[in-house]
């Protein structure tokens, strides 16, 4: 086994290995300007808003109004009536009284122990 004990500096360590990081940092960053490493570190993307949110609210508004044209046409657009209506009020206040049922089933445990 060969050692390079004559070749390591005064805190023991391999001067060579010392270089290799070091040109291997300068790789990394050698073609990229100092003004490139800063505003890529410092600035944190801009968020522009995409589909919908980007357009003005006239132009969503017709485009979701072809879009239900567009359903109704092919039969596929659900009208809500008063029967779904009922159902969906039935449905919140089942599960409104449940709540409040196992929340009062639970304290009167808590306070009973």
């Amino acid at each position: 086994m060969v050692t390079h004990s004559s070749r390591r500096s005064s805190t023991g360590k391999d001067p060579s290995s010392e270089g290799q990081r070091d040109r291997k940092k300068l790789d990394y960053h050698e073609g990229m300007s100092s003004q490139e490493n800063e505003s890529q570190v410092k600035s944190p993307k801009v968020h522009k808003p995409r589909g919908f949110a980007a357009m003005s609210p006239e132009k969503q508004r017709e485009l979701s109004r072809r879009g239900g044209e567009a359903a109704h046409r092919k039969g596929v657009a659900h009208r809500f009536t008063a029967a779904d209506a009922r159902e969906a009020g039935r449905k919140g206040g089942r599960a409104t009284h449940a709540k409040r049922k196992a929340e009062q089933i639970q304290s009167s445990q808590s306070s009973g122990e």
